[in-house]
């Protein structure tokens, strides 16, 4: 990490010289040790995280994306068969709640903002179909997200 800070501070005094050639090389530069550094600690928790860890950083990272059990599986290092009895026996729920209860928070953070849909809201969390976006939203909180909003903002 100390060689990569070395690298950033060399390259950001380098993006001050008058030669565009010089200041493009400085920024890959930079570029360059920014995605050392992303390789590094992704690599860093894949070995030092425990399974529960890695699951919920794939999640929190891609929940708003059509999630896999492969896709997620592979991620974690898991068979997809572990990956759904470890998380039934040691987080004491299924893969699907996980997903769903992230989505579900971030959905609420996002009614909680002024001038933000309920299209935009399902779209962010992860679902196209605006419809079961609401199903979905009313079962885990027993209203839908009009009323959720309300009393977000009646609260105010």
């Amino acid at each position: 990490l100390r060689l990569m800070e070395v690298k950033i501070g060399a390259a950001a005094r380098d993006l001050t010289c008058r030669r565009a050639a010089d200041r493009i090389r400085a920024a890959a530069d930079i570029m360059e040790a920014c995605v050392g550094y992303i390789l590094y600690r992704d690599w860093f928790h894949a070995h030092t995280d425990t399974p529960a860890q890695r699951i919920r950083r794939y999640i929190d990272r891609h929940y708003a994306e059509k999630l896999s059990l492969d896709e997620l599986a592979q991620a974690v290092f898991m068979s997809r068969s572990a990956l759904c009895q470890y998380v039934r026996q040691e987080m004491g729920t299924t893969v699907n709640r996980l997903i769903e209860e992230k989505r579900m928070e971030v959905a609420k953070e996002w009614l909680s903002l002024p001038g933000r849909s309920i299209i935009q809201a399902a779209d962010a969390c992860g679902y196209s179909d605006t419809n079961y976006f609401t199903r979905r939203f009313k079962k885990h909180t027993g209203m839908t997200p009009s009323a959720y909003r309300e009393t977000r903002f009646s609260d105010r």
